[in-house]
């Protein structure tokens, strides 16, 4: 048996910025994933930043101290299916809700309702969940799983290839705004696949564009995909995608 090599890339939120994105993943000829959440399409809001750090939303623009802040606005309704067109969308719950602590008769509302709309928004199955803030419980993936979801993404990065034992549980191997996501990419190459299918994550926010750090701005967005890009020993693929041909393995 033959193994390989996968790179996928991994969006939350839905975000305005994902049209600049999405405008380099393809003149870089890379696929990925895009997490919506149904219940806020059109909302417009403020992330509070300090450094490379975003943790908190602001209802309007502008500086608190040595917080800066930049938009998330997220795309319309009537824009999404056009937008992401080529792309995967997955879940990311009805109105971004943590689920630790969630109570399972809320399943439905927060998660069965969030897949259902976007699915039939998009015209085709969601086949994949990245949890709000990263974090999940033991009773939601177990949920997710009922409900046919193939795999479910934290946000904590392991700085890992393998394929997780269980996908609805699967840490990324890094954020796009990770000092060291070049060394790892070269580490990812130099990797062997004798035994076992590689799998390089990179998960992020469209917001992050606008930062305009060193680490976290378009310019540096875009001299990753253009390093990661053109290799002929790696398949560029959505997460769904990569995670499809390890089920069907």
């Amino acid at each position: 048996m033959a193994f390989h090599k996968y790179l996928t890339f991994s969006f939350d939120d839905g975000l305005e910025q994902d049209k600049r994105l999405i405008r380099l993943m393809k003149k870089y000829g890379l696929k990925g994933t895009f997490n919506l959440n149904a219940g806020l399409f059109g909302k417009k809001d403020w992330v509070g930043r300090i450094g490379n750090i975003g943790f908190k939303e602001y209802n309007a623009p502008g500086n608190h101290g040595i917080i800066k802040t930049v938009e998330h606005f997220r795309i319309p309704k009537d824009e999404i299916r056009q937008v992401y067109e080529g792309f995967e969308v997955a879940s990311h719950a009805y109105r971004h809700e943590a689920l630790p602590g969630l109570k399972a008769d809320r399943f439905d509302e927060v998660l069965g309702r969030d897949i259902d709309e976007l699915s039939e928004l998009v015209g085709y199955q969601v086949a994949g969940h990245a949890f709000p803030g990263g974090m999940s419980s033991k009773e939601a993936r177990a949920y997710l799983k009922e409900r046919g979801i193939l795999y479910g993404r934290g946000a904590f990065s392991s700085g890992k290839f393998t394929f997780p034992e269980e996908p609805v549980n699967y840490s990324p191997t890094c954020s796009i705004k990770d000092k060291n996501v070049i060394t790892l990419f070269d580490k990812f190459l130099a990797s062997d696949t004798e035994s076992e299918d590689l799998l390089f994550c990179v998960w992020g926010h469209g917001y992050e564009m606008d930062y305009g750090t060193a680490r976290a701005s378009e310019e540096a967005f875009e001299k990753i995909f253009d390093y990661v890009s053109g290799r002929e020993d790696i398949i560029y693929c959505t997460n769904k995608e990569a995670f499809m041909h390890i089920h069907e393995d």
